[in-house]
């Protein structure tokens, strides 16, 4: 008789994983020195060096990506830098292509979205940089143009986000 009754599931993705096997443009980055890159999250690009990306950390910066992770990346042994980029090595970011994000708020399909360069009262303040969510919040994101959300999450779940930064 065959097992109907599953008690574990398969994850949908993760965050940072590339989400389809469509055309996509990845672009080597590299990690700024002393910072760590989460993956899954949106990047600007930095002052060291022309493949330079980084979190966002003001307003009016220029998204150029997605990081992402490829076939080969860091594990941390320390579960807080588990899913990072460790600073000044490489890494990938998407410029085009859809990808798995986790979403702050509920988000669905059509929904415009804002990506986060600032947080305030929190322990961890730095720990939604670069995420999406829907709906601004004054003084900390900025609208995240040529996106398109392919699917829904609730708040903290996984979100498939088409982009295209080329």
């Amino acid at each position: 008789m065959p097992i109907t009754n599953y008690a574990f599931t398969q994850d949908i993705g993760e965050e940072g994983m590339v989400a389809t096997a469509e055309h996509t443009n990845i672009r080597t980055a590299m990690a700024p020195a002393a910072t760590f890159v989460p993956y899954g999250r949106v990047v600007v690009q930095g002052t060291a060096g022309t493949n330079e990306a980084l979190l966002p950390s003001a307003t009016g910066q220029t998204p150029i990506g997605i990081s992402v992770f490829g076939d080969i990346r860091e594990k941390s042994s320390d579960p807080a830098l588990l899913n990072t980029v460790p600073p000044l090595n490489a890494y990938n970011r998407l410029t085009r292509g859809t990808v798995y994000m986790v979403a702050e708020t509920d988000i669905n399909p059509g929904q415009a979205v804002q990506y986060r360069y600032a947080m305030a009262g929190s322990p961890l303040a730095t720990d939604g940089i670069g995420r999406i969510r829907v709906g601004a919040v004054a003084g900390q994101t900025d609208p995240l143009l040529n996106v398109r959300v392919e699917s829904a999450a609730k708040a903290g779940g996984l979100v498939q986000l088409a982009v295209n930064f080329d």
